[in-house]
């Protein structure tokens, strides 16, 4: 009941919202063809799509609500691995100060100064590929 938990519910509640309308505009897009259509035009389903097309024995689906429960797991879940592994990382590079230096000359030597890297140019970065697998390894 205090400000700062009100304010959390607010959020909470802007979050769900922008997920229950994301949800719902996918299952009309999804209603809206047969599931061969849909199967056929998307060869991978997304995680969103397996949801909203999952059926039991008793053709029963997931709610909306079932499946923005399901889908704010895998989120938070995410977040949390993510956030652990980029500490790792991170704390990884600081301790071996001659890997740290060897990542930052392949980054400078990839990527010009003032502009962001792309796609393309992340892929190259071979030497900070294997350190980050390396970390996820430990």
């Amino acid at each position: 009941m205090t400000a700062e938990g009100k304010e959390f519910r607010k959020y909470c509640d802007k979050v769900h919202q922008f997920a229950d309308e994301i949800i719902l505009d996918r299952r009309r897009s999804i209603n809206a063809q047969t599931e061969e259509e849909h199967a056929e035009k998307k060869r991978h389903l997304d995680f969103l799509d397996i949801l909203i097309t999952a059926r039991d024995d008793a053709d029963l689906g997931l709610t909306n609500t079932e499946i923005r429960e399901e889908i704010d797991t895998f989120l938070f879940a995410c977040h949390d691995t993510t956030a652990s592994a980029i500490s790792w990382c991170l704390y990884s590079l600081g301790v071996y100060p001659c890997v740290q230096d060897a990542v930052r000359d392949e980054i400078n030597a990839l990527i010009p100064v003032d502009e962001h890297p792309t796609s393309e140019i992340i892929a190259q970065l071979q030497y900070m590929t294997c350190v980050i697998k390396e970390v996820l390894r430990f």
